[in-house]
């Protein structure tokens, strides 16, 4: 914690943002697949 204070708030917001875009990055092609399977008509 004291670094996160040493250092300013941008650094830690982009410490931060590599996490986000890592999960985005690993939930965008699971979505993608579901609509595509959503599109795709269902053999019956």
């Amino acid at each position: 914690m004291a670094d996160g204070n040493n250092k300013p708030k941008s650094s830690s917001s982009k410490a931060q943002s590599p996490k986000r875009s890592r999960k985005a990055a690993r939930v965008a092609p699971v979505e993608q697949l579901q609509s595509r399977v959503e599109a795709l008509p269902r053999p019956m």
